[in-house]
């Protein structure tokens, strides 16, 4: 029986204010890590909860889309904590609009937010993690990324298939420094995000297609997370882990 221990552990997590990030942030909290909670505004009620589960959560402010401001909090998440050991790349936006419906700002505001910032996140942490000799990069896509969105437009695939390509690329230039990198593909996951998107109609329509029969929680992709930032996953490396119920 694999028994998470992130005692020693540093972990940051981008986009962890609500939903499958917030899930995430918590759980390392839970299992004795050192977490940071990488979000674009504090929530006060966010850190009275986090005070709950334990008192190593620390809030960062950061537009992780922007260069400047994932430079400055990585320097001060190094200078606060000494390290990282974990990173997880959860932020992500989304919009429905389909290609002739779809601005060239629309496209670029999905790109930097679920693209961009992956690459800036990660070529921050690779720095640091390097001279460790010792990282996990955890990736979060989506069953968008594998196939095609149900409920959302092609900017939003795009960007969610792209994570895969690069998480494999990533993976093969930073394994001999020790760092793992993998990615994991949510199917439909019970988030703000999806909650927004749902009717009944089409929320019985989506259960009927899913071959378990319900909508994960964001807890149950967290566990998957744990694991790939665990070393009992040390010999993972540029994987892309399915999570969706059997979806596809």
């Amino acid at each position: 029986m694999i028994q998470f221990n992130f005692h020693s552990r540093v972990a940051v997590v981008t986009g962890s204010g609500k939903g499958i990030g917030k899930s995430i942030a918590f759980k390392f909290l839970t299992f004795g890590g050192t977490v940071v909670f990488l979000t674009r505004s504090i929530d006060l009620n966010l850190i009275k909860e986090s005070q709950q589960i334990s008192d190593k959560a620390h809030f960062i402010e950061c537009d992780v889309s922007n260069f400047d401001s994932v430079e400055k909090s990585f320097s001060e998440i190094l200078n606060r904590l000494g390290r990282i050991d974990i990173l997880v790349n959860n932020a992500s936006v989304a919009n429905s609009q389909s290609i002739d419906q779809l601005s060239l700002e629309d496209w670029d505001w999905v790109m930097k937010n679920n693209i961009t910032s992956m690459f800036l996140c990660s070529k921050f942490a690779v720095s640091i993690m390097k001279s460790q000799k010792y990282g996990k990069i955890i990736n979060i896509s989506s069953i968008a990324g594998r196939d095609k969105s149900m409920m959302l437009g092609i900017a939003y695939t795009t960007s969610k298939a792209a994570s895969i390509g690069f998480t494999k690329h990533l993976a093969s230039e930073v394994a001999k420094y020790g760092i793992n990198v993998n990615v994991v593909c949510p199917g439909p996951t019970d988030t703000p995000m999806l909650r927004s998107l749902l009717t009944p109609e089409i929320e019985s329509s989506l259960i009927n297609k899913i071959p378990l029969g319900y909508i994960q929680t964001p807890d149950q992709v967290a566990n998957v997370v744990l694991f790939l930032a665990s070393d009992e996953s040390n010999y993972m490396t540029g994987s892309v882990v399915d999570i969706n119920g059997g979806l596809l």
